[in-house]
């Protein structure tokens, strides 16, 4: 599961992983937070910078959650920084990437996500 509020990234994305992997793809965090709990992904992909509910408070919520508390994050985001890298970590990212990311170093991550979770795997 993947939020992306940048249509352009959202449509890279679909290309690059819908092939292997079953993926969904939300506009909005407030999408995420209603559909997690019946969809129970393997793993989700937040962009640090969602209008509304940002990636870091989003993050947080899944963490407080019993029934998400254990579902490996990737964070992305275009900045950088200490305090954006720090805030990521604290809300109990499991990992994050920069933007631009490569597709390989993506499907690396998503992979390395997915061997250290228990027993629900999707990929393909």
């Amino acid at each position: 599961m993947a939020v992306e509020d940048e249509p352009d990234f959202r449509t890279v994305l679909e290309q690059w992983l819908s092939a292997g992997y079953e993926l969904i793809l939300l506009s909005q965090g407030q999408g995420l937070l209603e559909e997690i709990g019946q969809l129970q992904p393997d793993a989700v992909l937040l962009d640090i910078g969602l209008p509304g509910l940002d990636g870091v408070t989003l993050c947080r919520r899944l963490r407080e959650n019993p029934q998400t508390a254990a579902t490996p994050v990737l964070m992305l985001s275009g900045m950088t920084d200490e305090e954006t890298l720090s805030r990521a970590r604290e809300a109990g990212a499991s990992g994050m990437l920069a933007k631009p990311v490569e597709r390989a170093e993506l499907r690396a991550r998503i992979n390395d996500l997915l061997e250290h979770r228990t027993p629900r795997l999707r990929a393909a």
